[in-house]
């Protein structure tokens, strides 16, 4: 690879980077929709049907880290909550199995099933 040709692989590669660190950025802070809805579960936590409307809202949103503890919490109400059961195996599926959110998550999972 020639010397032009490395700084400009180099300089795409901080571009992507760049790009990708302004998007996480965004995807970290809570939204007004997704503050609303949060609220809604505070003044309601024992509503399922509102934790899988924020969690689903979350998982829209890229934030499947934060939506595990909203979709944990709804087993925690109700161990038969198939949705929720569904949609938190989809979130660990997509995060893959390094990751610690996943990690954490599967060990309460154990918890609250057995």
């Amino acid at each position: 690879m020639n010397a032009l040709a490395e700084d400009d692989y180099w300089h795409k590669l901080l571009v992507e980077l760049d790009a990708e660190i302004k998007r996480l950025e965004t995807v970290a802070q809570p939204d007004d929709e997704e503050n609303v809805l949060a609220t809604k579960v505070a003044e309601d936590p024992a509503n399922i049907e509102l934790k899988h409307e924020l969690a689903t809202y979350l998982i829209s949103k890229g934030r499947q880290e934060v939506s595990i503890s909203v979709l944990l919490d709804c087993l925690k109400i109700n161990k038969a909550d198939k949705t929720a059961r569904e949609m938190v195996m989809d979130v660990f599926k997509k995060l893959g199995g390094a990751n610690d959110a996943v990690k954490k998550g599967r060990k309460r999972l154990a918890s609250l099933m057995f």
